[in-house]
């Protein structure tokens, strides 16, 4: 992985889209010129955080989050990177959203959606219900009648995000840039354990 770490806040996430929209939510805390994110593709694992903690830049970190996708075992997705942090010799914290501090560094992980099935846009799609209800009962409007006509979508609230984007003049933004561009609120409810683990990890 070639990457250089310049800050002492470093967040890990899944993929590019993700970089650019944990990098909007942290502009909007005001912590962007405070946390680095550094983005994997694929899954987080062993491998990965290990290219990561063996850059020579590491050594400035004192404090490291971790951010996936819960998929379809919220705790397995939990357990996994915590066998990885204690492989790489690091304290991890017992459950989503805590973090640990010990030997100089804080480390966290937050699974998404928290103590359920899904990913990101499982939250998302909650907020996208109640800032945009009527775009939203639309795109539900959709799905029903895929699903009438036996169509069984599998990632449903993903599905559901990207089709509220279409709704839009320019209808094939991916994720990132649909935070980037204001598609919704930042300060609503469903954000809440997203916007604690940031301010925890550059506090």
């Amino acid at each position: 992985m070639n990457i250089e770490i310049v800050k002492s806040s470093l967040l890990i996430v899944e993929g590019y889209d993700d970089e650019r929209f944990f990098k909007s939510f942290a502009r909007y805390l005001g912590m962007e010129e405070k946390v680095q994110i550094i983005p994997i593709r694929g899954q987080i694992g062993y491998r990965e955080l290990k290219s990561v903690v063996f850059t020579s830049g590491f050594r400035r970190v004192k404090s490291l989050g971790i951010i996936r996708d819960a998929n379809d075992n919220p705790q397995g997705a939990f357990q996994s990177i915590v066998n990885s942090l204690k492989r790489l010799g690091f304290s991890p914290p017992s459950k989503s959203g805590e973090f640990v501090s010990k030997d100089d560094i804080k480390v966290g992980i937050l699974v998404l959606p928290e103590n359920k099935k899904g990913e990101l846009e499982t939250v998302i799609a909650k907020v996208l219900n109640t800032q945009h209800s009527e775009r939203m009962s639309c795109v539900d409007l959709y799905f029903k009648c895929l699903q009438g006509n036996g169509i069984n979508i599998k990632k449903i609230d993903k599905a559901k995000v990207y089709a509220y984007f279409t709704s839009y003049p320019d209808p094939d933004k991916r994720l990132g840039e649909a935070a980037e561009a204001g598609y919704w609120s930042w300060d609503d409810k469903e954000f809440g354990s997203i916007r604690e683990f940031i301010l925890k990890l550059t506090n």
